[in-house]
């Protein structure tokens, strides 16, 4: 049986950071086997951002670095930041091990402020599974229009909000999140924020994932057998994940 999730009270950054550091040393894929969802996640970032071999690529909320370390072949930079130094010094363990170290570096970084990256410095910016655990979502958005190039992308891959797991455990007293500040988007509610934030060209859709981890074992079997169902009737309803995407205007303003 799942291990019973138990939502731990935030209040500030402090407690984020100290939650990521906990898990860092030992951090792993807790919803299916981790190689194909990697592949999963990867194959959608490869679509959605439309990586270029001259792009640099910023991760926020990079968590140990699998992601861009796994598409560095793909890009000619980059950039992962994350608020949590366990999570960076996973990263920069797993750099060492990596043929294309050379082309990614690691930071401690607020999503929400991106201190350590400057104006128009990324061709692509990535939030996978971190969007709904930033304090202020909003700000990270704002931030990231403001790092992108004129062109540049957005992509997020997220939980899906509008989820039946997430629309009934609730009302079953069962935790769905790990932090007291974590937020699940609707796919309308993404799209509200992407377009708030600035971006233009938004798009917005379901994609296989189903937070195994997180849930009681009954419950991830009855979600599982839901979703092939849902790739054709009531996928905001049936489907676990939520991705959206977006680009920065010339003029840095949505159109």
């Amino acid at each position: 049986m799942n291990r019973k999730l138990v939502t731990r009270p935030t209040r500030g950054h402090r407690d984020v950071a100290a939650f990521f550091d906990q898990w860092a040393p030992r951090y792993r894929d807790q919803h299916g086997p981790p190689a194909r969802q990697l592949a999963r996640r990867l194959a959608l970032i490869e679509t959605l951002a439309r990586l270029r071999p001259g792009d640099t690529v910023l991760e926020i909320g990079c968590g140990p670095g699998g992601h861009l370390l796994a598409l560095a072949d793909r890009f000619a930079r980059g950039i992962g930041v994350d608020l949590s130094p366990g999570m960076i010094a996973a990263a920069h363990r797993a750099a060492q091990e990596s043929p294309h170290s050379g082309r990614v570096e690691f930071r401690v970084d607020r999503g929400e402020t991106l201190d350590t990256v400057g104006e128009e410095a990324a061709d692509a910016a990535l939030f996978v599974g971190s969007l709904e655990h930033l304090l202020d979502p909003g700000a990270a958005l704002h931030s990231a229009l403001r790092v992108l190039r004129p062109g540049g992308r957005v992509v997020i891959l997220t939980q899906n909000g509008g989820s039946l797991w997430h629309r009934w455990a609730p009302r079953l007293r069962w935790d769905t999140r790990h932090l007291s500040t974590d937020h699940f988007f609707t796919r309308r509610e993404l799209a509200k924020r992407l377009r708030e934030a600035g971006f233009s060209a938004i798009r917005a859709g379901y994609w296989h994932f189903l937070p195994r981890g997180d849930m009681p074992a009954a419950a991830a079997g009855i979600m599982a057998a839901l979703e092939p169902v849902g790739r054709a009737f009531l996928p905001g309803l049936l489907r676990g994940g939520l991705w959206a995407a977006g680009e920065k205007g010339v003029s840095g303003e949505a159109r």
